[in-house]
């Protein structure tokens, strides 16, 4: 396997209630470094109206248009509409 992303169902942290959510993006080392990731990430914008991650690497999401939600200690939250 090269790479692969989940989804899951959660908390919208707007308005409480369900949003999709990327629940893991994983690339196998030695495929990373060649955008992979981003392909993955950009490609799930078609999966939901609105898709949230909560992550440790914000810079992934927010230079493909991702925007910051939220910053705390457990990572920070993004969204894509």
């Amino acid at each position: 396997m090269i790479g692969g992303l989940s989804f899951t169902g959660f908390e919208n942290p707007m308005n409480h209630e369900t949003a999709i959510w990327i629940n893991a993006v994983f690339v196998s080392p030695k495929f990373r470094r060649l955008d992979i990731a981003s392909c993955l990430i950009e490609k799930s914008h078609g999966e939901a109206p609105e898709l949230f991650a909560l992550t440790d690497i914000p810079e992934l999401y927010t230079q493909l248009g991702w925007t910051l939600v939220s910053t705390g200690k457990s990572g920070t939250i993004v969204r894509h509409t």
